[in-house]
């Protein structure tokens, strides 16, 4: 019976691991990334960690999404459209979870996303 329960358990892992997998894979068909760049810091803003943690961005027709390897508090974004109209605005907390900006509505154009973490600034072009 012990036998039967260990079987039974490892079955149920596995099929917890592929499924999981399964369903990573397909939202990172669906999405594109956004080549980050970052401008330089100031002096009194340089990264003095011994592992630099940058921001990650993705997009796909409706939804930006950003994240960060570790929690990030106080980080400014800003998304503007290719007239340089700044079309959100908000200081929000980037972490491995991911975070959210709506496009749905904007239709097909050029944005520049800007994110601000203390000194450092990263920015990144993608379009609809």
């Amino acid at each position: 019976m012990k036998n039967l329960y260990s079987r039974l358990a490892a079955l149920l892992l596995c099929v917890f691991v592929s499924l999981s997998a399964w369903a990573d894979d397909k939202d990172n068909k669906s999405t594109s990334t956004v080549l980050l760049n970052k401008k330089a810091a100031t002096t009194l803003g340089k990264d003095k960690r011994s592992v630099s943690i940058e921001p990650r961005a993705q997009y796909d027709a409706s939804t930006l999404y950003l994240s960060a390897p570790l929690s990030l508090e106080n980080v400014e974004v800003m998304l503007r459209n290719a007239d340089g109209n700044i079309l959100f605005a908000d200081v929000v907390t980037l972490s491995p979870t991911v975070y959210l900006i709506d496009l749905e509505g904007y239709g097909e154009q050029s944005f520049e996303v800007e994110i601000y973490i203390d000194e450092s600034i990263y920015y990144g072009d993608f379009s609809l």
